[in-house]
Formats: structure tokens, C-alpha cells, sequence
């Protein structure tokens, strides 16, 4: 038996008979009538005058009339062989029959097999269009949230349509990919190609998703004339899986590598670009990623670093280039570091050797120019290896062969000065060592101190440390040196005292520059005389330490420093004494090094002078000496008629 006798059998036995529509008949008494009311109109139009009738009022209007069943669904007007205007109705789920789930076949007129046209099927009189139906699967199709957001009727031995579930209705706790629908028994995916659509009435389907990611292509603006093959500017891919295939990217003047998953910078001139991390299509996709940026290079077609060398043809010799002819060659898309081989073989000098055509010169280095950050001009600078980034040249920067030392006179403003700079005639080749003369032609300057050698620079300004005859250098060429000169007025004299009566000499000076410190000297470190019978213990800046105040004033020892200051005046500084026959060490424990103290207990008469009748008194004095502490202690002897 054919599906359609098999549905017209179901529908049969399913539901009433279906009746046609009353509007479709037309007796005769009914054509009589209106005949008559036409010649009533057109008597009245007549005794009205001349009238411009308008075309479509002659025109016959037509009902259609949609049955379901055996009630009406709706109607619709038409005129005569308009038959695009009528709507094509779709019965809601309520009128469907009952018993069964049924699939809606679409409207047949009254024993017709084949759908209703309403696209060619030209009206000229009311008609009655007739629903029909086919037992059919019902297919519901749930959202994330279980809610059901759309159904699907499968007529028998037709296969489901599907559905695809708007963005809208995803979850939204991140980007999610669609995989496909689960059947929610079985827990499988849906096939819709091999389903057993005759099996069951019902299927439930539930989607299945997996985390993805979205990806802007970035560094591909159109207002910089790029253009992408395919035009996409943003990706989807799953997490762990693949793009398969990324666009190509072209833009004017530029080169495309690749896409890199950091940023990278888009340089506006010839340069090594940072490559970043290359993102190829085979590439797996991260779960954080959200960008992928173009990387790009300039379009030159090499970069060229160029060798200059002295020409000895021109009266300024090392001071004038020309070009060598040597060069050597660099790639501008490498994504590697590019360096000059200055060792390569042809390369015209190498560093430290002598080179007889220029004068038994010494090769220095190679020399360019590079633009200053706090001027912006070009300035030379010393190329150490530097990464090459664009087309440059080097200059060659030579030694002479043998190199002076020169000194030079003070420059003093309103000062002169006498006497004559030392001479040094000998010749010194490149790096060896010398000594620093002695202003052995008496340079002098009114009122001012000789105080050493100051090295001057390329422009002849003389700075840096103070150099001292006898000071050893090493030749890193022609080296000159200027006389240095302090005014007095920057001094001050430290004066050392034996402090005993008939010392020879009594007294010994230094001299110390303003703002410099001075190391304290010991005793035997100066031309003192030593003192018979006693012991020296420090320096103090008062003759005695008995009364205020003086007492309990640290000692000076030797080693220790103090600064000079300005207007501070004579230094005086008074070696003090103990009497050999007071004098107790006791060495104890390592302690941390503190100044000497010297402590009166009781009142009396001052031992450093060597005078007698001291009475009660003891004094301590502590000092450090390779890091342990000695105590000595004075103390006076009873007499016999104290004992």
C-alpha cells in the first residue's frame, strides 16, 4: 500500500469527515439577484451623468476557506487571479488530531493529491483548502537549562531537519563550542542520518559543548592598509585543538611572518623585530588565549655594514676615511641576533697589530656614529659587538707607534707662575708603564701649594685624581699631564708636640688641604725624640688631661683619623706620658676597638709631667690593639711612712 493511502486509511479512522466549505455552492435564485441588483446600479449611475469608474471596482473578489477537520481555521479574501496575496496558514498544535503524534502535510483541495500551489494557482472562484496529516516523531530540543526551546515533527520515512540552538541560549561562564545534540536516554550523540526514526515516538536532545576561545587577529588595522586572505579578523577554536588553517596577511612596504601569541613591536624603520612566540595553524590553543598579533618587518632588501679606513693620501691622515671597499651583509627578517666578525678573513685591520703602512700604527678598534640621547646629534662611539639593527659604517681608529708624555704649565686665572714643566724625552709604545716625574723644574705660583700631576682629557681640560711623582701609568697613547696647584689659604698645619721639657726638636708640622682627613702618626713615626723612662700612651689636643675640659677626652692614636675643616686653625696635638714604673698591662678578652679613654679616680697632680706627690690616683687607659683589649693601670706607690 502507498504512504498516502496508508495516511488517508489513518485519518479515516482518526476523525470525522472533513465537509467542504458552504461557500463554495451557487444557486440559481442567488445569480438571479444579482443580475437584477447590476441593472439597478447602472439605471442610477445613468440618471447621475457622465462617471470614471475605477477599474478594480469591476474586479470579483473570492473567498478561501481553510478547514481542519471538519471546523474552519480561517479564511482569506482574494481578487480573481491574485494568488500570491493569500497567506499561507500553519495550524497551531491544538488543532492537530488527536491519538496520535502527527507531522502537518500542508492544504490539498478536495480530493486532491498534490499540495495546494499558492504560488501559480490562479482564482476565479471561492475555493475550500483542506488540512492533512501524517502520523510523525516528535523531536524536542532542550536548552542548557533544561527548558524545552523547540520541537520537530518527523513525518514517517522522512529524516529530522535539526535545530541549532542560538548563542544567546549558551552557557555564560565562558566562551563555549557546540559539539552536537546528546540523546538524553542514551546518553550518545544523535545521529540524524541513521536514527531509527519508526522505533519511538519521542527523542529529547540536550547539547553538548566544549570550552573554547575566541582570538582578535591584532596588528592589522585597516587604516594601516592591511589586507587578510581569508578577510577574518577574529578565530574560534576549541581548547587543546587546533585553528587549521590562520589568515595570510599583506600590507604595503612591509613583510608578514607569522602570528605571535605575545605582543611584538611594529617597527617604523629597519630593525630586528622581537619575534615573540610563533603561533602556527597546527598550533594547540591554550585556554587563556584571546589575541594573536601580526608580526612584521620593513622591506629592505639588505642591510650593509660598511669598513672605512685612514687616508694617508690627505694632509689630515688619521683624521680623514675612505671607504675600503670591504663590507659585510645582513638579513633583515633574521629572528636571530646579527654581529660584524670583526676577525673575519679581509676584514682590513685587526685589533692591537701593527700596521707598517701607517706608520708602525696600532690598531685601536672601529669607531661609528651613533646618535647622542641627551642631544640628538651624532656623536663617535666605540662599536663593541652591538646587535646589528640597519646599514652602517665603521671607521678604523689607530694608535700612532710611539707615544710622549707631555706636562703642562697650571692655568690659574690671575695667577702666573715661575720655574719650568719637567721633560720627559723618551718614546713609549702602546701599552707600558711609566713613571710620573717630579716638578723637578720648580714650578711655582704665588701664594698657591704644588700638590701634583692631573691627566687632561681630548679637549684639554685637566680632572680626576691627583697624580704624584713616582705615580705609576700605563701609555694608552699620547698622554699629558698639567701642573696642579692649591692655594694655601685650602691648608692647615697639623703640629705634633713631645711635650716634655728639652725635647730636641720640640715639634714636628704637616701640612693637610681643606676638607682632606689626616691619619694620625704614631710616635715613633715622626722626629720626635723618645723620652727616658717613661711611656708613650696617645696624642691629645690639650697638654694636660687634669681639669675641665679636658679630663676623660679620648686619645688619639696612631692610625686614627679625623677631617680638617675650614678656618679650624693650627692642629695641635700633645704626646702624652707615663712613668714606666706605673704601668700595669693586663690583656683580656677580645672586644670590639674603642678610642683610648684615660679616667681620673681621685684628684692630683698630673703624672705626664713626671712630678711627684700624686696622690690616690689611678688612672686606666684602655686601648685596642689587634683586636684585644689592654688595660693598663697606674698607680702611685705608698711611701714608707704611708705602708
Amino acid at each position: 500500500m502507498r504512504i498516502r493511502e496508508r495516511i488517508d486509511e489513518r485519518m479515516s479512522k482518526s476523525r470525522p469527515h472533513r465537509s467542504r466549505s458552504i461557500s463554495v455552492r451557487k444557486p440559481f435564485l442567488n445569480r438571479i439577484v444579482a443580475i437584477t441588483l447590476g441593472l439597478l446600479v447602472l439605471l442610477v449611475i445613468t440618471s447621475l451623468g457622465p462617471l470614471t469608474l475605477n477599474a478594480s471596482a469591476l474586479e470579483n473578489e473570492y473567498t478561501v476557506t481553510f478547514m481542519v477537520g471538519d471546523r474552519v481555521y480561517t479564511t482569506e479574501e482574494t481578487d480573481e487571479g491574485i494568488c500570491q496575496a493569500v497567506e499561507e496558514p500553519t495550524p497551531k498544535a491544538e488543532w492537530f488530531p488527536a491519538g496520535f503524534r502527527w507531522a502537518f502535510l500542508g492544504w490539498f483541495e478536495e480530493d486532491a493529491d498534490e499540495q495546494f500551489d499558492f504560488a501559480n494557482t490562479q482564482i476565479t472562484e471561492n475555493i475550500t483548502l483542506i488540512a492533512k496529516f501524517s502520523d510523525a516523531l516528535l523531536i524536542s530540543y532542550k536548552a542548557p537549562s533544561g527548558i524545552i526551546v523547540h520541537s520537530e515533527s518527523v513525518e514517517m520515512g522522512a529524516k529530522a531537519v535539526g535545530y541549532t540552538l542560538p548563542n544567546n541560549l549558551y552557557p555564560t561562564d565562558r566562551y563555549w563550542l557546540f559539539d552536537y545534540w546528546m540523546d538524553e536516554v542514551t546518553e550518545n550523540e544523535f545521529n540524524f542520518e541513521t536514527a531509527d526514526y519508526d522505533t519511538l515516538d519521542h527523542f529529547v536532545l540536550k547539547p553538548q559543548f566544549s570550552p573554547g576561545v575566541q582570538v582578535s587577529l591584532l596588528n592589522v588595522a585597516a587604516a594601516s592598509g592591511v589586507t587578510l586572505t581569508p578577510p577574518q579578523t577574529t578565530l574560534t577554536a576549541r581548547v587543546g585543538g587546533t585553528f587549521g588553517t590562520l589568515p595570510t596577511a599583506t600590507r604595503p612596504g612591509y613583510t608578514f611572518h607569522y602570528w605571535s601569541s605575545t605582543s611584538v613591536p611594529v617597527p617604523t624603520s629597519p630593525n630586528v623585530f622581537n619575534p615573540g612566540t610563533e603561533f602556527k595553524a597546527d598550533t594547540p590553543v591554550p585556554a587563556n588565549m584571546d589575541s594573536l598579533w601580526a608580526v612584521w618587518s620593513m622591506d629592505p632588501e639588505v642591510w650593509t655594514v660598511k669598513f672605512f679606513i685612514p687616508d694617508l693620501t690627505n694632509p689630515g691622515g688619521y683624521d680623514t676615511y675612505i671607504d675600503s671597499g670591504y663590507k659585510q651583509e645582513f638579513d633583515p627578517y633574521s629572528v636571530t641576533a646579527q654581529r660584524v666578525d670583526i676577525n673575519a678573513a679581509g676584514i682590513p685591520f685587526i685589533k692591537d697589530q701593527h700596521y707598517e703602512d701607517y706608520s708602525d700604527g696600532v690598531f685601536n678598534r672601529w669607531m661609528w656614529e651613533i646618535v647622542s640621547g641627551s642631544t640628538g646629534e651624532f656623536v663617535w662611539s666605540a662599536y663593541n659587538n652591538q646587535p646589528v639593527s640597519q646599514s652602517f659604517n665603521l671607521y678604523a681608529d689607530f694608535f700612532p707607534g710611539s707615544f710622549k708624555v707631555t706636562y703642562h704649565p697650571p692655568t690659574i686665572a690671575g695667577y702666573t707662575h715661575t720655574g719650568t714643566v719637567p721633560v720627559d724625552d723618551r718614546n713609549f709604545a702602546y701599552g707600558v708603564l711609566f713613571q710620573l716625574l717630579f716638578n723637578t723644574g720648580n714650578l711655582a705660583v704665588e701664594d698657591h701649594v704644588f700638590i701634583g700631576w692631573k691627566l687632561r682629557d681630548e679637549n684639554g681640560v685637566a680632572g680626576g685624581f691627583t697624580l704624584y711623582g713616582n705615580n705609576i701609568r700605563t701609555i694608552t697613547g699620547h698622554m699629558h699631564y698639567e701642573a696642579y696647584f692649591v692655594h694655601e689659604s685650602q691648608f692647615q698645619d697639623v703640629v705634633y708636640h713631645a711635650n716634655y721639657d728639652g725635647a730636641t726638636p720640640a715639634t714636628q708640622s704637616e701640612t693637610v688641604m681643606v676638607g682632606d682627613e689626616h691619619t694620625v702618626l704614631g710616635y715613633n713615626q715622626t722626629i720626635l725624640p723618645a723620652r727616658p723612662g717613661y711611656t708613650f700612651v696617645g696624642w691629645s689636643k690639650s697638654p694636660e688631661l687634669t681639669g675641665p675640659p679636658q679630663q676623660g677626652e679620648p686619645l688619639l692614636l696612631q692610625g686614627e683619623t679625623f677631617t680638617i675643616t675650614e678656618n679650624a686653625g693650627t692642629v695641635n696635638l700633645y704626646a702624652m706620658w707615663l712613668r714606666d714604673t706605673d704601668v700595669t698591662e693586663i690583656i683580656t678578652t677580645p672586644s670590639k676597638p674603642k678610642p683610648a679613654q684615660v679616667e681620673t679616680i681621685s684628684t692630683g697632680t698630673s703624672p705626664y709631667t713626671g712630678d711627684a706627690g700624686m696622690k690616690g690616683m689611678l688612672l686606666m687607659l684602655s686601648t685596642s690593639v689587634a683586636g684585644l683589649t689592654v688595660l693598663t693601670v697606674v698607680k702611685r706607690k705608698k711611701k714608707k711612712s704611708e705602708r
